[in-house]
């Protein structure tokens, strides 16, 4: 019998990151169908996927690839109320928007990506095991981002999102963007 291996296919990479709070920007919200066995396929049928590029520190940003990190959230864009808590995403819009939406005002991130941000990983199971990806519990507005994200940035960012989604995944949204002007010189480049 020919040797086999399950390769699975997820669309984060294996994860070095630590537990905690990371640098990362938001590449894409994408919508798919909500798996119909969870809990949240009764109350929102289609989920956001939202795509990170994450990186251990601030300091790793620029100077070596970041990890593939996704998170899935309900369609549902709620403020909350009473006692219901708001919404994964409203909070998430919320925190990258730096302020509340309105009621009634539309609000499309993809204009605006990539968007600086801190996500929390965990690196357990629900089993409470250690696990080889990181899950995405949260995240929050992260305004010493922006000054990293350079044109050079930006279109590394765009590339290496690209690529990380030329398997058949799902388009990328960077990719529709102009490319923008470089101000840095080949020799300045990071190799990834």
């Amino acid at each position: 019998m020919p040797d086999v291996v399950y390769e699975g296919n997820n669309l984060n990479d294996p994860s070095q990151l630590t537990e905690g709070w990371h640098p990362a920007f938001l590449v894409q919200i994408g919508t798919e169908e909500t798996p119909p066995d969870w809990e949240r396929a009764k109350r929102s049928p289609k989920s956001w996927r939202w795509y990170f590029a994450v990186w251990e520190q601030a300091a790793d940003v620029g100077r070596s690839a970041p990890e593939a990190q996704s998170q899935t959230t309900s369609t549902l864009f709620s403020p909350g109320g009473g006692k219901f808590d708001p919404s994964t995403a409203y909070r998430w819009h919320s925190e990258l928007l730096g302020r509340r939406p309105v009621r009634g005002e539309h609000v499309n991130l993809d204009p605006m990506l990539p968007l600086p941000c801190r996500v929390k990983v965990h690196r357990t199971d629900k089993h409470g095991q250690p696990s080889e990806y990181a899950t995405i519990k949260d995240l929050e507005h992260w305004s010493d981002g922006q000054a990293l994200l350079t044109p050079d940035l930006r279109d590394k960012l765009a590339t290496w999102h690209q690529m990380k989604h030329a398997d058949g995944g799902p388009p990328p949204a960077l990719s529709t963007l102009p490319p923008a002007p470089s101000t840095t010189s080949s020799l300045d480049k990071p190799a990834w």
